[in-house]
């Protein structure tokens, strides 16, 4: 029985406020940016590689919450159009996007569900390539996309289960700062 001035629940799960500082955040996007154009940049399955900062936003968004989303989606983007310097603002968004996507679903989705990763990372895989195709036409046909986004998602779904593992190992949880 609700009291007066008393707040109902929500049938829905509220996320819980993320102590995650930023920038913490976003030093784990960055070694995962480093990690995919050095070590791991030869890797690709029928000439699609992973995005490896892609996938780390969407770990920490499924993880920590919207605004860590955000925060790793817009880094995301900013370093891969530093390391192709093309199309600016449509990088930018098309990495954002997926990250608040992402960031959105963890309220209503069990982050560490086998499932949940794997669709998260080919869902917003094609969500970024979407959005990429929305704002540069020029720079990727209706062709080229169509034959480019089912493998991009594939490879990303593949991706997110190690990228997950090396996030949730570095987060431990919601409650715990991340490297702290």
């Amino acid at each position: 029985m609700l009291r007066p001035f008393e707040k109902p629940s929500s049938p829905l799960p509220t996320p819980i406020h993320s102590p995650w500082k930023p920038y913490r955040a976003l030093v784990l996007v960055l070694v995962f940016h480093l990690l995919g154009t050095t070590w791991f940049k030869n890797i690709t399955w029928n000439g699609v590689a992973p995005d490896f900062p892609l996938c780390c936003a969407l770990c920490l968004a499924l993880l920590g919450g919207l605004e860590i989303g955000a925060w790793a989606g817009a880094l995301a983007g900013v370093l891969l159009m530093w390391t192709v310097w093309q199309n600016p603002g449509s990088l930018l968004f098309s990495r954002l996007l997926p990250a608040l996507v992402a960031g959105f679903a963890a309220t209503r989705l069990p982050p560490l569900h086998p499932l949940v990763p794997p669709l998260v990372g080919a869902a917003s895989a094609i969500v970024a390539d979407c959005a990429f195709v929305l704002l540069s036409p020029r720079a990727m046909p209706l062709q080229f996309w169509l034959d480019h986004a089912l493998r991009f998602a594939l490879v990303q779904a593949l991706a997110m289960w190690p990228v997950m593992l090396c996030v949730a190992r570095v987060a431990k949880s919601r409650n715990r700062l991340l490297f702290g």
